[in-house]
């Protein structure tokens, strides 16, 4: 679908031999894709046995008047 169509006149010195530009917008309707839910529905769930969600690692929290930032703070607010 054509939406706009604008002339553009040549500009300059030189403007007696160039020729006139057309500007052109155009639109592409887009079709409606329309999905069937009664496969996905019908489908039993994927289960991946690759996957291994343990921690190989310990995992250390700190309390949070651990953090030296925290701790420097606190005791600015303890002299006061």
């Amino acid at each position: 679908m054509i939406m706009n169509v604008k002339e553009i006149k040549p500009k300059g010195l030189f403007r007696a031999l160039k020729s006139t530009t057309y500007e052109v917008t155009a639109a592409l309707e887009e079709k409606e894709q329309t999905v069937n839910p009664l496969p996905a529905l019908h489908a039993p769930l994927k289960m991946h046995d690759s996957i291994n969600f343990a921690a190989n690692e310990k995992l250390k929290f700190r309390h949070r008047n651990q953090h030296p930032f925290i701790r420097k703070a606190v005791m600015i607010w303890k002299k006061r």
